[in-house]
């Protein structure tokens, strides 16, 4: 590990996800034996983004936009938890990748902080939450186009929003 050379005046609002309140949230099932799984051979799963359930029932965080669109039931959020996203790149500190193989929480309903890769416009509160497939990354206030979705879930944090920063996200009618 490097030594400090950075302090935060201000504590973080959350980490990216992670559970932003302790609202009814539910999983996004399927009924095979793969149940949640991250597929194979992908390089991971990214925790605190949007993920895609397979028909196989493993998850990934990458996928084709036709699929995604297609079945937008198959579209969550996959919650980082304690032990999930293992560090395996040579003098890595950390890492917000699931592993082949490895179990994944994939969420239908909650609500979770999240980063914001790209912001569209100036959103508010209950601006869309928008997901690139192919990329694999968030834009807040953005309208769906012909290769991102929208996931349903809505832009719940206060203020002005850049890109970049960590907001809280939900799919709850808050």
């Amino acid at each position: 590990m490097p030594f400090q050379n950075v302090v935060a005046v201000q504590p973080a609002i959350g980490i990216p996800g992670d559970f932003a309140s302790v609202n009814p949230r539910q999983f996004v099932v399927s009924g095979t034996p793969n149940q949640r799984m991250v597929a194979q051979p992908v390089t991971g799963t990214l925790a605190g983004g949007f993920g895609y359930l397979n028909p196989d029932g493993t998850v990934t965080s990458i996928t084709t936009y036709a699929d995604a669109s297609a079945n937008p039931s198959r579209i969550g959020f996959v919650h980082r938890y304690m032990g999930s996203g293992l560090i395996v790149n040579w003098l890595a500190e950390s890492s917000m990748f699931i592993q082949p193989g490895q179990p994944v929480e994939l969420f239908a309903t909650g609500d979770f902080f999240a980063k914001a890769d790209a912001i569209t416009g100036t959103p508010t509160r209950g601006a869309a939450v928008i997901w690139d497939p192919a990329a694999g990354t968030i834009n807040i206030g953005a309208t769906a186009g012909a290769s991102t979705v929208d996931t349903g879930f809505v832009l719940l944090s206060e203020g002005p929003i850049v890109a970049g920063q960590t907001v809280m996200i939900g799919k709850n009618g808050a």
